[in-house]
């Protein structure tokens, strides 16, 4: 995969720029099915309730829908639960590592 010839942001040049841009475009292509796939991935995690993560991330953005708040905010509604599990799981998979962050091995 091509990359920039920098370390440092200041001193890229314009065809680095041009790269960068050329490959955020293309990842942003994917950006839809990549979160749908986020969701569909929290009907599988943490057994035990009587609802999933993903049912409840579905009444969360209903719940904001129905006060009436903008389309983002529905979206944020409907991803903080896939947000606060991708969170979870990181810090936890960070605490088994001697590498890990000071304040994640609490």
């Amino acid at each position: 995969m091509p990359q920039v010839s920098f370390r440092q942001m200041k001193d890229g040049t314009r065809e680095d720029y041009v790269l960068l841009d050329e490959l955020e475009e293309a990842f942003n292509q994917g950006l839809v099915d990549r979160l749908m796939q986020a969701l569909r991935n929290l009907e599988n995690t943490l057994s035990g309730y009587q609802v999933s993560r993903l049912e409840h991330s579905l009444q969360t953005a209903a719940r904001a829908e129905a006060d009436g708040v903008d389309d983002d905010m529905i979206v944020g509604a409907l991803l903080a639960i896939w947000a606060t599990n991708w969170h979870l799981t990181t810090i936890r998979s960070w605490r088994h590592r001697s590498s890990a962050p000071t304040c994640a091995r609490r």
